[in-house]
């Protein structure tokens, strides 16, 4: 049974139960810590607890910094994108415990980042965040009594701008470089990737 510790204009819930570590919470009404004590207990009691007081200790900057260590011994590919991107979540939802981090936090954050960048890119983001939660919760040893949701941006990336005849020839125009010239009409012919252009054995060739 919960037992209730008064101090000055706050109330202490503590409770001790068998197979449990000691749970303690304070309030400012004491009918709030009543109603907590109440719930956990009987949670308890029908083997519905879930203890989220690890949860409660760590915030969301910590994981993402461990999900990136995760990432670099994995050597992935994209740990400059992880990084970040990683910055960029912290800015707004670092001071959050993995126990607070709510749906509705991610639909705001969602929301405000959509006003400034593309939806694949917070469509990526979201990626990092919900990777992290699901290592914390299936191998860190995190217990959530609700894992956070939040429905992905829509992407649409179809693209109907063309460059207009001759818009081409006035764009070399301005450029003096001509292993720039030979690349951009590269691009052009064959649609390659820059990434795909920019390897060594295809610049041998064509610079």
């Amino acid at each position: 049974m919960a037992i209730f510790i008064s101090t000055k204009d706050k109330t202490k819930a503590v409770i001790r139960k068998q197979g449990y570590p000691t749970f303690c919470k304070t309030f400012i009404k004491k009918t709030d810590a009543l109603t907590w004590s109440k719930k956990i207990e009987s949670e308890m009691e029908r083997g519905l607890f879930i203890d989220q007081s690890k949860a409660n200790l760590v915030t969301l900057d910590k994981l993402l910094d461990r999900y990136y260590e995760y990432c670099q011994a994995r050597k992935l590919k994209a740990l400059k994108f992880i990084y970040a991107h990683s910055r960029i979540i912290k800015q707004s939802l670092e001071h959050l415990t993995l126990a607070n981090l709510s749906s509705h936090q991610l639909v705001a954050y969602r929301d405000k980042r959509l006003l400034t960048v593309s939806p694949a890119t917070v469509k990526i983001e979201l990626g990092i965040v919900f990777r992290t939660l699901k290592l914390a919760t299936s191998e860190w040893g995190y217990k959530l009594v609700d894992t956070p949701s939040v429905e992905y941006p829509k992407i649409n990336n179809a693209r109907t701008g063309r460059l207009a005849e001759g818009e081409i020839e006035k764009i070399l125009n301005h450029i003096s470089n001509l292993q720039i010239i030979t690349i951009v009409r590269l691009a052009i012919e064959t649609a390659m990737r820059r990434s795909e252009i920019l390897n060594k054995s295809i610049l041998q060739h064509v610079v």
